[in-house]
């Protein structure tokens, strides 16, 4: 059962109070008027759900126990029970009336019925920020109340203003308060079903991993290329400063001093032959050592983890 507050403004009639309406029921109870009694004690009933201040539980009990009193003193059981229901609705462990003052039988009437009703919890809860009154006892989302079936006063504190109101309760009771809720410090449990066994649940779906393989290979490889490029590109430095100086002169071809075509012909193969070599040597070095600055940058940035090893190799 749900309440719903609607914002209202407050009424321009007096509302009276309990206490008051109380102690003037004691006293025409007292003087034995007890229809003058009961009428105040039935106006009093009526006025709780205009109150606009609070109502502690101790003033409800007071009314509860008077009206069962002066329902037995008027041989009206059907009464005294319906006035005893509200007592243990209102506090069904404490609320027992005093003997000395409401006399045995009222005392065993509680006693009974808190026995009979206590096994009949229901759960009154607050949604929303604020806090309510449950017959006298302040709830708020964060500590809900258990209850007795029966009636109850609810009382909701908005700004400037208290409504109250008397609800019968025979299940789990909500209070929407209309003010901006609170966090709870913990997460409501939502209740899953079991699963079926005859549906395959779909795999989980697989997270590509932000860890990334560095294969030693990939580092050692790339400096040994790089080191074998620098070797290569110092060798056909040295061999072009030489074949700059060398004027290949005739000394370098004595088996061709009488023909001049052979010395001619032998002075360009070997000028070419060390040509080749050092285009060679420089062609090497910049193979080895494009190789070599790829191989560490891959090093350095990794393989993606499930990345298969590179294999490098030569055919000769």
């Amino acid at each position: 059962m749900l309440l719903v507050w609607l914002a209202a403004g407050a009424s321009a009639q007096v509302c009276p109070d309990v206490p008051a309406q109380v102690e003037q029921a004691w006293a025409a109870f007292n003087d034995a008027e007890l229809e003058h009694s009961k009428e105040i004690i039935a106006a009093a009933n009526e006025s709780l759900s205009c109150q606009t201040s609070l109502v502690p539980t101790e003033d409800l009990l007071a009314l509860y126990r008077l009206d069962a009193l002066v329902s037995l003193s008027q041989d009206d059981d059907k009464g005294a029970v319906g006035a005893t229901l509200r007592a243990v609705a209102t506090d069904h462990v404490d609320g027992a009336p005093p003997e000395a003052k409401y006399g045995p039988e009222l005392a065993e009437l509680y006693r009974s019925w808190a026995d009979r009703m206590s096994g009949a919890l229901v759960t009154i809860r607050v949604d929303g920020g604020g806090y309510a009154w449950v017959d006298g006892r302040r709830v708020d989302t964060l500590n809900p109340i258990q209850v007795v079936e029966g009636e109850h006063l609810v009382q909701l504190v908005i700004p400037d203003l208290i409504r109250s109101e008397l609800v019968d309760l025979s299940a789990d009771y909500i209070v929407y308060t209309g003010i901006p809720g609170v966090e709870l410090p913990y997460p409501i449990p939502v209740p899953q079903p079991d699963p079926d066994p005859a549906v395959v649940p779909d795999p989980a779906p697989r997270v590509a991993s932000t860890n990334r393989k560095r294969p030693a290979v990939l580092l050692i490889g790339g400096a040994a290329s790089a080191i074998l490029g620098g070797a290569a590109f110092a060798t056909g430095f040295r061999s072009e400063q030489s074949f700059k100086a060398n004027a290949y002169g005739a000394p370098h071809y004595d088996g061709c001093t009488r023909n001049q075509g052979c010395y001619a012909q032998a002075r360009v193969d070997v000028i070419n032959a060390d040509a080749f070599k050092i285009r060679a040597a420089y062609g090497a070095g910049y193979a080895f050592t494009g190789v070599g600055v790829g191989l560490l940058g891959l090093g350095a940035v990794g393989l993606p983890a499930d990345a298969r090893m590179i294999r490098l190799g030569w055919r000769w």
